[in-house]
């Protein structure tokens, strides 16, 4: 398995950019709709991306969903 600074050094060369807001280049997508209608979008665009990806979305209830509890030591 590859280092930590071999997989930050295989990253960074990743194609991409970080935005902020007030940076955007498509400032529609942030400016124009409710929270509610922005957190649909969210919601639309990440469930076409992992069914793109080839999986089938979970069907279970919020209760139920994997996951676990990390307590720092001082607990």
């Amino acid at each position: 398995m590859s280092s930590a600074a071999e997989r930050r050094e295989a990253r960074a060369k990743w194609p991409g950019r970080v935005e902020t807001l007030s940076t955007a280049r498509d400032g529609a997508l942030v400016s124009q709709g409710t929270a509610a209608e922005r957190l649909a979008m969210t919601w639309r665009l990440s469930r076409e991306t992992w069914l793109l990806s080839g999986g089938e979305m979970p069907a279970y209830a919020r209760p139920e969903m994997p996951g676990r509890v990390l307590r720092s030591s001082d607990d």
